[in-house]
């Protein structure tokens, strides 16, 4: 299991009482249970007292729930916490009396829903009039600015797709949940009900039809991809806080719940397509929309780290219902080792300025342990026009890596936005991208290396290779080549729209550097006219058209790339079909089903069909495990024999170590100077993979059959494809062992 402290020093640990997520040996209900004990710690008594004592805006905790975009209001908060306890009420209402009339509206109508007559959560501490000061207060906001009036809120909430009923755009957004909250805290009280608005409708009637719409809306974006500003290091952290302001406050039962399952499934794609890059940091790959400050920082992070636990955060009114992240998102995010290390996640992004169309735009990512490669694909000349050819660009691409072991710099391959609009093709670990001559955003491309030292890049016949360590990357600038704009860290393209191939590769996979760029500069690749073909060592050949009046789409193995998709999610941890108003998530044999219309979450053991059974391994029997372990032990001790004492990760200590010694059922280890025993039922198929790795015979088939047996348990069939190729005559008996049918390769 991963080890996530989040940037929680000992003294925050102690200060607040908050516990590690992690821990050697811990299960995932373990973890599960410890998140949500660390979530706890938000409406503490401890942590508010602190809280409240502090002074300065630059050291806030304490926030009404849900208000993250004002200054410190010292008196809401003091409000906040006693009357949620119940406490100090008649010294809390002299001081709100006297604060009201010049205090933000947002506050208000927080304090209204908590602590109103009317409220859900804590009705009956506020005195007559400063109850009905607040309600005024409300009011007048309502009447500051026009807004969708009862019929328009219908009418989109009828619509026969709802995928434009809700615009996810950080400025829309906002004002919509505002309507929304300002309509459920007035909506119960009668005096207010049958005021008419500027519409001419009434406040009980609009929260009705705004409710409908909201209900409608999360649905249709659920269903249809979350929102257009995925990843942006700013815009971002404007949408999501504020949309978990509703399942604070919403009355509407069905508004509740999906807004529930809409952050869930939020939680779950931006958690499947992260990268643990360090204790304390996690990064979103693949294409981000908007992204500035160079297209991996995120103000959401410290959103995120208060949904996981991982930090306190803003404070909450104690005893109010909170939300919690999903098990399949903690597990993704601080759960180690995924189920299936190696895949692709594929995400719709949906369209901004005009959500009619069914947008054909993905974000493309496959990742690795130790890397993830992403972009954005579509049709350009389905976007070639405004106001579709606006809507949330300004994206970034490329490559993110997690770092050795020893060294966890974050090192990037970057794409970055506003440096010439791109189009992309991917197949996994290759990435073809050229500029989008119809794109909003101008600027000449540029492919920026970040953060390599000089000795990791290395420049050969029109390729630039980077290491960094546990994997690889190559750029190749196609027509025209490239010059240097700053000291071997960013790169320029001589001409404006030559295609740039990024290849990716695993050390596991490559075996080394070295081996890597051997295997790059054999690949063939050729640009002919306006034709470009690739064929990476372990990809299906990619052919990349550059013309652009009008545009061709790319072929992989000679099929047509076709962005008119079914789905909004697919991935081994998150799937969904067009029309069925389901999405599923997976982690290991659990499933969770959101059914939008039934509005139900259900957890269950994951039933797969025979299909996909068979491309599964169903597991050896425990003679035949014990078969292949005496064989790794043996040649463990044939190393040790050698005086060679194999290195390996092994998983449970999330560290490197040194066998020093094998016997009686275990393995001695040295990790950080310290030597311990190990009993081999304590080792993973990971652990073991890494180990035959490690103590593998060159030109012995059989020593290569141990780490393709291994590794295919693992779920690294790249890995285990590898030394298989190189065990031919074991190749069968490993997948009848492993229990692999039908599986083609």
């Amino acid at each position: 299991m991963g080890n996530t402290l989040a940037a929680l020093t000992l003294t925050t640990l102690m200060a607040s009482n908050m516990q590690p997520v992690w821990g050697p040996g811990m299960s995932g209900d373990q973890i599960v249970a410890q998140v949500y004990a660390n979530l706890r710690l938000r409406q503490a008594d401890g942590n508010w007292t602190r809280s409240l004592a502090s002074k300065g805006g630059n050291n806030r905790v304490a926030h009404l729930p849900g208000i993250y975009w004002s200054g410190r209001e010292y008196v809401a908060e003091h409000a906040t916490y006693y009357l949620a306890k119940g406490q100090k009420t008649a010294e809390q209402n002299a001081m709100l009396r006297k604060w009201i009339p010049g205090a933000g509206a947002e506050h208000c109508w927080s304090l209204l829903l908590m602590f109103g007559s009317k409220s859900i959560h804590f009705p009956g501490h506020l005195d007559e009039d400063v109850e009905k000061a607040l309600k005024e207060k409300v009011w007048k906001s309502m009447g500051a600015r026009g807004s969708r009036d009862t019929a328009s809120y219908l009418a989109a909430a009828s619509a026969p797709d709802g995928r434009h009923v809700l615009s996810f755009h950080n400025i829309t957004t906002r004002w919509a949940i505002n309507e929304l909250l300002q309509l459920t805290a007035l909506a119960p009280y009668p005096e207010y009900a049958n005021r008419q608005l500027k519409g001419g409708d009434t406040i009980a009637q609009r929260y009705v039809a705004c409710n409908k719409f909201w209900a409608r809306g999360l649905m249709g974006m659920a269903m249809h991809g979350l929102q257009s500003e995925f990843a942006s290091g700013h815009y971002e952290n404007r949408t999501w806080p504020e949309v978990e302001r509703i399942y604070y406050y919403a009355t509407d039962p069905v508004v509740h719940q999906r807004v529930k399952m809409f952050l869930d499934i939020f939680l779950i794609e931006i958690a499947q397509r992260s990268l643990h890059i360090a204790d304390d940091e996690h990064v979103q790959c693949g294409n981000k929309s908007r992204a500035k400050s160079g297209g991996t920082g995120s103000k959401l992070e410290g959103w995120l780290k208060a949904k996981y636990g991982e930090q306190v955060g803003m404070l909450e009114a104690p005893g109010i219902r909170s939300y919690r992240p999903p098990v399949p998102a903690i597990l993704l995010r601080q759960g180690g080792p995924r189920p299936e290390p190696v895949y692709v996640a594929e995400g719709r992004i949906p369209c901004e300025y005009d959500r009619r169309y069914a947008s054909r735009r993905y974000n493309y990512v496959f990742m690795t342990p130790e890397y993830g490669i992403g972009c954005a694909m579509f049709n350009p000349d389905h976007f070639n026009s405004p106001p579709l050819n606006r809507g949330a660009f300004g994206s970034w691409s490329g490559v993110i890596f997690a770092g050795d072991l020893s060294d966890q710099t974050r090192r990037l391959i970057s794409l970055e936005a506003y440096t010439g609009e791109k189009w992309n093709c991917q197949f996994e670990d290759v990435m073809v991208t050229q500029r989008w001559k119809g794109g909003y955003y101008g600027g000449w491309p540029s492919v920026a290396l970040q953060r390599f030292d000089d000795g990791q890049i290395v420049e050969q016949d029109g390729w630039v290779f980077v290491s960094d360590g546990r994997a690889f990357g190559a750029v190749k600038v196609v027509d025209g080549g490239y010059e240097w704009k700053t000291r071997r860290t960013r790169l320029n393209v001589k001409k404006e729209y030559s295609p740039i191939i990024i290849q990716t590769g695993r050390k596991v996979v490559y075996g080394s550097y070295g081996n890597f760029r051997k295997q790059i500069l054999e690949a063939p690749c050729r640009l002919e006219g306006n034709k470009l073909t690739y064929h990476g060592p372990y990809s299906p050949r990619i052919e990349f058209f550059t013309n652009n009046e009008p545009y061709t789409m790319p072929r992989i193995d000679g099929q047509t790339l076709e962005m008119q998709r079914t789905y909004a999610y697919r991935s081994p941890y998150l799937n969904s079909t067009d029309g069925r108003n389901v999405v599923t998530a997976q982690y290991g044999e659990w499933e969770w089903v959101y059914d939008f219309n039934k509005n139900t979450i259900t957890e269950c053991f994951a039933g797969r069909s025979d299909f996909e059974a068979s491309l599964r391994p169903s597991g050896p029997s425990a003679e035949v495990m014990g078969e292949w372990d005496g064989l790794l032990r043996e040649q463990v001790r044939e190393r040790l024999r050698t005086g060679e004492a194999p290195k390996c990760h092994i998983t449970s200590l999330r560290s490197v170590v040194s066998a020093i010694d094998e016997h009686d059922g275990a393995v001695q280890i040295t990790t950080g100077g310290v030597s311990m025993r190990l009993a081999w039922d304590r080792l993973t198929a990971r652990d073991k993979m890494s180990l035959a790795a490690a103590s593998l015979i060159e030109g012995e088939p059989l020593s290569n059959a141990l780490v393709g047996f291994y590794a295919l348990l693992a779920g690294e069939r790249e890995y285990a494809r590898k030394h298989l190729n190189q065990a031919l005559e074991f190749r069968e008996l490993v997948e009848k062992d492993v229990g692999l049918r039908g599986t083609g390769e």
